[in-house]
């Protein structure tokens, strides 16, 4: 298995700015410690709200670059229909610079209301956005220069400066819900990520439909990679004392759920976005479960024997080897982040590694 780590840093009211960034940062050198037991960072866009403050995903990804040395810096996303793509292709491909050639590039359309709100921008454009940002972005990495005419991006000859180390460029991921989303990003060769609220059985679905859409379209051994680079993302918190690491994150999973139901959703005023009907369904799922429920279904919480054992069944069920880890979650103190990190480093990869 491998394991990533997810980096949203989340402050909640009571929090300070200036000490959840430097615990952030002071995780992430921490795991470029452990590499190869942990072979990549991956940070989260949100705005407006406490439940997660960076506003720029590739801000701080420049930031990580220096602050480690082998360590693979991603995003989980870049929310390609709040950023101009031309300025994201070029942000993107300094980073890889920075960081020789580390860049994992994630991108979704985000599911805020509040954010699309508050950044002047209509849910119901989110899907064609990101269409043709994308396609800005591979051309503008992939060829000398380029033009492109859109219904939202008019963009005229034009050749980028700098151009990413990796080549053609790098390795995209995209966030995906729907079995929809998945099989489009099959078809376009990019791995998917899936969030940490998605149940056994709609991981194996997803898992189906990718294997199956992309067939023969990318070739074996393109196939065999991008299945094997697709990844999870768990909350997980691990302890010596099997009770105390089930127990010891309840109030910052619940000021999770909190905060999630204030600042995520989908909704405006109560009604969904056509673009947003598979979130509409995961919130009429997801409204009654209690935090017993993320242990019994989604969270990665015991001492490490358990982990070990919860990960080894959920790889032979689902297939799935790339798990992003959520290990800072809901405002949880410094101390016990890094001793989750490190227990999980020490105590459970070399037993699934």
């Amino acid at each position: 298995m491998r394991f990533g780590l997810f980096f949203l840093v989340s402050v909640p009211e009571s929090h300070d700015n200036v000490a959840a960034y430097q615990n952030e940062i002071d995780q992430m050198v921490l795991a470029d410690e452990f590499y190869p037991g942990f072979d990549g960072i991956w940070v989260g866009e949100h705005h407006f709200s406490p439940y997660g403050t960076v506003g720029s995903a590739m801000g701080l990804s420049a930031f990580a670059a220096a602050r480690t040395k082998r360590i693979r810096i991603g995003q989980a996303v870049n929310v390609l229909p709040f950023i101009h793509p031309i300025r994201l292709a070029e942000d993107a491909a300094m980073v890889d610079i920075l960081s020789g050639g580390r860049l994992n590039f994630g991108i979704g359309r985000g599911y805020s209301a509040l954010e699309y709100g508050g950044l002047g921008i209509s849910m119901d454009e989110s899907r064609q956005r990101f269409n043709e940002s994308i396609d800005i972005i591979l051309e503008a990495w992939t060829k000398p220069s380029f033009s492109y005419s859109g219904e939202f991006f008019q963009v005229p000859h034009v050749s980028i400066y700098p151009r990413p180390v990796q080549r053609p460029c790098p390795p995209i991921w995209m966030a995906c819900t729907s079995p929809p989303t998945v099989a489009w990003a099959a078809d376009r060769g990019f791995a998917y990520l899936q969030d940490h609220m998605q149940p056994v059985p709609q991981l194996v679905e997803a898992r189906r439909v990718y294997a199956e859409r992309l067939g023969a379209s990318q070739g074996a051994m393109n196939n065999a990679r991008l299945l094997a680079d697709s990844a999870v993302l768990r909350m997980a918190y691990v302890a010596e004392d099997d009770r105390r690491a089930r127990r010891e994150p309840e109030q910052c999973v619940l000021w999770y759920q909190s905060a999630l139901a204030k600042y995520g959703t989908s909704s405006q005023d109560g009604a969904y976005s056509s673009a947003y009907t598979y979130q509409q369904q995961m919130a009429a799922e997801s409204r009654d479960r209690d935090y017993d429920w993320y242990l019994d279904n989604v969270a990665l919480f015991g001492d490490p024997a358990r982990v070990v054992d919860d990960l080894q069944r959920f790889g032979e069920i689902t297939g799935v080897q790339h798990i992003m880890l959520w290990m800072n979650f809901g405002g949880m103190p410094a101390e016990h982040a890094l001793r989750n990190l490190r227990l999980f480093a020490e105590r459970v990869v070399p037993r699934l590694a």
